[in-house]
């Protein structure tokens, strides 16, 4: 079988360029361009990919992409992503893959609710309503209980003894408004005060409802309830949405439950190589107890007690979901989009790289117990407690607070007086603003001046998001050396870590000793240029939004 990586990345995943075709680079044959550039920059900088576009960060993070992607050749080339990890690992992450693009489409595309559904909804808010609710596990039981209180039984106190809500104890009583269990608006909401609803389904079991008054109520502007209308809405539709899909593929690709581990106890044993009891199958596969035990920690499933039947059934039910998604995309040919194909190839790259570094490049390296104390000694200094400060503050919210409470701590009040009359931290204020002991190292951004004060010192006005900080310096811990007892294991550990560094570095360069790289000058500084134009160009799109229309 032909690796993935083998193949020119543009045959996997269309063209791998940004709006410049230029490549930047050639590793063996294989281009890098801007894409798998803007990658590696965002495998460190996260969602602050697009600010790269000086020429010398362009150079730096393709040197890194180069000596990357050369491993990952390597572990091509011995064939690492042939071992049954790296395959099981690639299988489920396309399957996940194949199955949120489908989701997505049949999902994410159709759940968003229109503005007039929204209005809709505000248009027809009702006060919301008080309501003596008796919930129970049968449907036959809530009849009864429903009969009882027809015939003039006090319904709050069969709640108390038989409902099994967390409203018993209210003997029954809750408020409920739109918004909540969409059973309500179906069977509670049309009553008149006194009137019983009919047994129905709730999300808590089988129940039966009193309404008691209806609560007037001012309704509230659109504008300060959209959203939580419009994200209820969407919930609802997707989980309609949810249930016709899974449904129609259930019985598409003959999936059907099986009975398997009926106790906890007995999850174990039916998870062994050996039994592999089946819980669910379809056409062309299956979901074992093994799969289930995967997805379940042993303590959690001992500790569902009655519950483990419908929660075994749930996650039975999530397998399979996940599993015909995957089937369907699959029959839809959503393994060749680009951007799926794209993904489980990055994917299977890092898993390779990640394998060689790990059985290959530093398997064999150990650090001794003589080594680790050699390295311990030669930075000793390196190996210290951090001081630690106890600090006290006083918050405010302006800066003309910040001032006067500057002006009477430094005209002699106590710290702890002003804290007390003046700081709006309700942790803190109660007790003379003390905050409690920071270790030096976490005094970072706008705090990090604390750690050059004394002891007894107080701090100039600090602005953080909070307010304005005036921080006191009480009583300072210097930092203390640590002893080879108390630093052992770090200094193996970094100890390890240098050998393992200096075994990569000697790996990289045996790898571009032997490798033909090209590095594409002109594409580099036009890329850069790209990147560098199409930051300023969004930078001055924000400063148009916000400068102000005209005639504000």
């Amino acid at each position: 079988m032909r690796p993935l990586a083998a193949l020119p990345v543009a045959l996997l995943a269309g063209a791998c360029a940004t709006a410049s075709p230029t490549y930047l680079a050639r590793v063996n044959g294989e281009t890098i361009a801007g894409k798998e550039l803007r990658r590696e920059f965002a495998r460190s900088h996260y969602a602050l990919e697009k600010i790269l576009g000086d020429e010398a960060d362009v150079r730096r993070y393709l040197e890194r992409l180069v000596d990357r992607r050369l491993f990952v050749q390597e572990a091509y080339r011995i064939g690492l992503e042939e071992s049954p990890e790296v395959r099981d690992a690639v299988r489920r992450f396309r399957s996940q893959k194949l199955a949120e693009a489908l989701l997505r489409d049949e999902i994410d595309e159709r759940a968003a609710p229109a503005d007039a559904e929204v209005q809709a909804v505000h248009e027809a808010l009702g006060d919301p309503l008080e309501v003596r609710q008796v919930v129970v596990a049968t449907r036959e039981e809530a009849g009864g209980i429903r009969a009882r209180a027809a015939a003039g039984e006090d319904l709050e106190r069969i709640a108390r003894e038989r409902s099994i809500a967390p409203s018993a104890r209210q003997g029954g009583m809750i408020v409920v408004s739109w918004g909540g269990d969409e059973a309500y608006e179906e069977h509670v909401f049309r009553l008149a005060p006194g009137e019983l609803s009919p047994v129905f389904r709730s999300r808590l079991g089988w129940e039966v409802a009193r309404l008691e008054r209806r609560r007037p109520a001012e309704r509230p502007a659109l504008e300060k309830v959209a959203g939580k209308i419009r994200q209820i809405l969407e919930r609802r539709r997707r989980a309609g949405l949810e249930e016709e899909l899974y449904g129609s593929l259930w019985a598409k690709h003959e999936a059907r439950l099986l009975d398997c581990a009926p106790t906890p106890e007995s999850l174990e044993k039916a998870a062994s190589p050996e039994a592999a009891a089946p819980c669910a199958t379809w056409r062309g596969g299956m979901a074992t107890a093994a799969d289930l035990a995967a997805r379940l920690k042993p303590e959690r499933a001992r500790a569902a007690g009655a519950e483990w039947p419908a929660i075994r059934k749930a996650l039975v039910e999530d397998l399979v979901n996940r599993a015909v998604l995957a089937l369907e995309a699959e029959a839809r040919g959503y393994a060749s989009r680009p951007e799926i194909a794209e993904k489980v190839q990055a994917h299977q790259d890092d898993l390779v790289e990640s394998r060689l570094y790990r059985d290959v490049v530093t398997a064999r390296i150990e650090v001794g117990e003589a080594e680790a104390k050699a390295f311990f000694e030669a930075r000793r200094s390196e190996f210290v407690e951090d001081a630690r400060l106890e600090l006290a503050q006083i918050v405010v919210e302006t800066p003309e607070a910040a001032v006067e409470a500057e002006r009477r701590v430094r005209s002699g009040e106590p710290f702890a007086e002003v804290a007390a009359a003046l700081s709006i931290d309700p942790r803190t204020s109660e007790e003379g603003g003390r905050v409690g002991e920071v270790e030096r190292r976490l005094l970072k951004d706008e705090f990090a001046p604390l750690g050059r004060l004394g002891e007894g010192e107080v701090s100039a006005p600090i602005r953080s998001r909070d307010g304005y900080h005036l921080v006191k310096i009480l009583s300072i811990v210097p930092e203390r050396p640590l002893a080879w007892e108390e630093a052992g294991e770090a200094a193996r550990a970094r100890a390890l870590d240098e050998r393992k560094k200096a075994e990569m570095e000697r790996w990289v360069s045996r790898l571009r000793g032997a490798a033909r790289i090209e590095v594409n000058d002109a594409g580099i500084r036009a890329y850069a240029r790209e990147r560098t134009e199409l930051l300023r160009s969004e930078q001055a799109e924000v400063e148009r939004a916000k400068a102000p229309g005209p005639g504000s």
